[in-house]
Formats: C-alpha cells, structure tokens, sequence
C-alpha cells in the first residue's frame, strides 16, 4: 500500500522492487545468493504485481504531458538516454565537490550516442559498475551503496525523456545510498575516532555555511534567478523567470529587458509576449504593449489576452476596439 502511494507520487519510487531485491542478494546469510530472495519470496510475488502497475501508473500520468513523457516532441527517448551519461557524472560530482548549483541549468541536450563527453561518460558508468560488483566480496557497502544509487537514479535520469535533464533535486534519494561510499572508506582507515569526529565537525561546519550561504539566493525570486542566469546567460527561461520576478517587485523597465533577452535565446510563446506587455504597460509604453498582445493573440487567442488588449485601448481612449476586443 505504501509502495502504490509512493509511485503514485513520485515516479522514482518505482525502483523500490530493485532496490529490495539488490539488498537481498547483497546481504543475505550467504553472501550474494539468491538465498535472501528466496526467503522473502511473499514480498516479491506481491511486488511483481505491482511493480508493472506502478511502472504503467507512472507512463499513464506523464502521458500527453508537456514536461515528460515519450510525446515530448523535441526531446525524443534516445536523445534524452544519451545526455543522461553526461549528467549523472555532474550529480556524482556534486555529493563530492557540491559547488554550480542553479536552479535552472538548461543542461544541453545530446543528439548523438558518438558524442564524445557521452561516450566517454556511458564508458565511466560501465567500469563504474562493473567495478562495483567485482569488488562487492572487498568493499559491500560501498558496493551496494553504488549499485542502489544508480538504480535510484534510473526512473528520472534514463529512457523517460523529462523536459529538464538536469534537476538537483533528483539527487536527494541517491545520496542516501552514496553515504555509505564514504561509510566503507572511514571503517577502513585506521584513524582514531577522534580525528575522524573532528573532520567531521569540519565538514559539516563547511557545508553548513555553503548551505546558509545558498539559503540567501533562495530566499528571494529575484536573486534565485539572476543567479540562475549568471550562471547559465545562454538559458532564455531563467531570463523570463527572472523578468517575472522584475515585474513583481515593481522593476519594470529591468523586466522588459529581461524579456527581450528571453526573446532573443528562444522563440517567444504567447506568455512571454503577455508578460512582457505586461512591463511595457507598467512603463506606459502602450503601444508596444499592444503589438506584444497581438503576437500573443496570433499565437494563442485566449479571453485574458483580448482582456488586457481591451485595457491597453482604453488606456488610448480607443474604446470602440477595446470593446471589440472585450467581446472577442
């Protein structure tokens, strides 16, 4: 029952039945036999009925989405598969060196399996499991801690074309697992507990300031995005957020720049051209506004945009056409 919540919620939860059965085979009484499986075998028969359930649930729900699913129609399965061997090495390297977070990182998308950061990424994650259960008899919990990881990471960072392929927050799960990396290696070092309690202390004291240092970003719109756009200048949608958030602080002539940057690294949809009407107003720059509204209504003629293009008319004592527009 929790397990069908969780699928219902999260995709990534899916991986539960892998993850349950790696730990079986991982650390049953005989070490890496089919024993521990064998044993919990009720919870496998239940699960084997579930697991195509939830695995159908979670192809139901992103199925006509916008953000994820097989009909995204730029962002084709194979194409997403291949960047995916790049980006799971920017996750790993974040639990290690955890620096360029962004809210937005417009990751470019792979459109090739020979290119070659693919490649060579597709060959690291090969030796890196391959590594992981050639030494799983040395190292198990590091072992495992890799292999659940990347099985963690296959719901979201695979086949599923999701629109952002790279997403900080997909990580959270995995490192739980990737601890236990660490965990092995410090069993293993004969140092005294007290040194090892003392760089502890260091490192949670370093990445506590990291944190309360990124908290600050975090805690307002407008910084999180100039952030996101500092860091990613080629990313239009960070451009757009970060002109939304302009306008809602009251900068609106810093909005409308923001949005003509936008215009420039994407092709305009009728909500770019809305909101920055939007700013346009603000500035009194009526009729620029009204030539944004119309390339909004050209592409997407809907009741709020003839509303607001009513407003702009009766701002320029048009009323005539701005009644037209209302009963448009």
């Amino acid at each position: 029952l929790l397990y069908a919540a969780a699928a219902s919620t999260k995709e990534h939860t899916v991986a539960l039945p892998a993850v349950l059965l790696l730990t079986d085979w991982f650390f049953s009484e005989r070490p890496f036999t089919l024993e521990g499986i064998r044993r919990n075998w009720r919870l496998y028969a239940l699960l084997a009925v579930m697991a195509p359930l939830a695995v159908a649930g979670v192809f139901y729900l992103t199925r006509g989405s916008l953000s994820a699913g097989f009909g995204l129609k730029d962002l084709p399965w194979r194409d997403y598969f291949y960047t995916q061997w790049r980006v799971l090495w920017v996750y790993l390297r974040m639990v290690v060196l955890p620096f360029g977070q962004n809210v937005d990182h417009a990751y470019p998308v792979v459109r090739s399996p020979l290119d070659p950061g693919a490649l060579a990424g597709l060959l690291g994650l090969a030796l890196l499991a391959g590594g992981a259960i050639w030494f799983r008899r040395r190292f198990p919990a590091a072992c495992y801690g890799v292999l659940a990881a990347l099985i963690l990471f296959a719901p979201t960072s695979s086949i599923l074309p999701i629109q952002d392929v790279l997403v900080e927050r997909r990580l959270y799960l995995p490192m739980g697992m990737l601890v236990l990396v660490l965990a092995d290696v410090l069993n293993r070092v004969p140092v005294r507990p007290r040194v090892v309690a003392a760089a502890a202390c260091l490192m949670i004291a370093a990445f506590g300031l990291l944190t309360w240092r990124r908290n600050h970003v975090w805690a307002d719109s407008a910084a999180l995005w100039e952030d996101s756009v500092r860091k990613a200048p080629h990313n239009g949608r960070a451009h757009f957020q970060l002109g939304v958030a302009y306008y809602q602080s009251g900068r609106c002539d810093a909005a409308a720049r923001e949005f003509e940057a936008a215009s420039k690294l994407r092709p305009p949809d009728f909500r770019l051209y809305v909101d920055w009407a939007l700013a346009e107003d603000c500035l009194n720059h009526l009729d620029r506004a009204m030539e944004l509204l119309r390339e909004a209504a050209f592409l997407h003629p809907d009741a709020h945009t003839y509303s607001l293009m009513a407003m702009i008319y009766a701002k320029q004592g048009k009323l005539a056409e701005g009644m037209e527009a209302v009963n448009t």
